[in-house]
């Protein structure tokens, strides 16, 4: 069906956006002429504007006051959408789906929000990763799809990295998260240890990390200064060139290491299993290692190690990391 103004729904995290851009991609391709909207967290107003999928970018604070509430309900039925991909799914725009209903036409709607025309009915939904779930979604809202996956879509990501005197050969470090989620943190004496073993075989270790990273920043400053420390000095476009050009990233769940993920470079994702499982919520491919422990402080780095050396090529390592990897 041709469709003249599409709304998409997706608020954040970084992470979830990124995993998001194959669903964003499909919706453009599947609709090239049409003008499509986001609806997303205000934080994110300006990468998501960077995509090239969305003509218009919409914010929502995701505010509990209930006229807060009606405003977001008022702003999308003024939007005269002819369809809503609901991909964020949750009970606030299930409500904002019901207000609508109660207040005017009913808008044709795809997603799980009680009543919706194109209804995703598949009973493991919860189960499924998000590239197989928004898959499955686009084609029960009609979408002609092919495959079985919507992996992210990150070919307009890009930043210039002329400014920085990068290793020959290196891996990037992403020692960080969030601090709500420092349980997702593998620990910085490991990382530190990582990067002083790839240097005596003969690689760089780059590092990454954000605002809430100081603690594993210094202590890897203080203990591999060999390192080469970019953290809070890229963009996020320029962390997706940076690991294009990296052999490998080892980082934890966060935002950045699904950049690294989404450009295809080599990617060891250390994993909380007590925390969530990574079948629906790790990075994905044959390019990806998730190396799982009930808690990150029992994973060793010889166990990072046998990752890392199960994705490289030996043919881009010197003649001591050969060693190294066939040992």
């Amino acid at each position: 069906m041709k469709l003249n103004r599409i709304l998409v729904i997706r608020h954040g995290a970084l992470g979830d956006l990124i995993m998001a851009t194959g669903a964003f991609a499909a919706i453009r391709n599947a609709h090239p002429e049409a003008h499509i909207t986001l609806l997303t967290g205000s934080s994110f107003k300006g990468f998501t504007g960077m995509m090239g999928f969305f003509d218009e970018i919409w914010t929502d604070r995701r505010s509990k006051n209930p006229l807060q509430i009606w405003q977001v309900v008022r702003q999308i039925r003024r939007g005269q959408f002819d369809f809503v991909f609901d991909l964020q799914n949750s009970k606030r725009t299930g409500l904002y789906h019901s207000i609508l209903n109660l207040t005017g036409k009913p808008l044709p709607w795809s997603g799980i929000a009680s009543g919706c025309t194109h209804p995703q009915t598949r009973p493991d939904r919860e189960e499924l990763h998000s590239f197989w779930r928004y898959h499955d979604q686009l084609r029960a809202a009609g979408l002609p799809l092919e495959g079985e996956a919507l992996f992210s879509e990150l070919s307009w990501m890009s930043g210039d990295l002329t400014a920085f005197d990068l290793p020959e050969k290196f891996v990037i470090l992403i020692p960080g998260s969030s601090l709500s989620g420092s349980y997702k943190r593998w620990g910085a004496t490991q990382y530190a240890a990582l990067a002083r073993t790839l240097s005596d075989y003969g690689v760089g270790s780059v590092l990454v990390a954000g605002p809430e990273d100081n603690e594993p920043v210094d202590y890897l400053r203080a203990h591999a200064p060999e390192v080469v420390d970019l953290s809070m000095k890229l963009t996020l476009p320029q962390i997706a060139s940076l690991a294009r050009q990296a052999l490998a990233v080892v980082g934890n769940d966060t935002g950045p290491t699904h950049i690294a993920a989404g450009v295809r470079t080599p990617t060891v994702v250390p994993w909380a299993l007590s925390a969530a499982p990574p079948a629906i919520y790790a990075p994905k491919g044959d390019h990806v290692r998730v190396v799982g422990s009930q808690t990150l402080d029992q994973l060793s780095l010889e166990e990072v190690l046998q990752a890392f050396f199960d994705l490289i090529p030996q043919k881009t390592l010197d003649s001591k990391g050969q060693s190294l990897a066939s040992s």
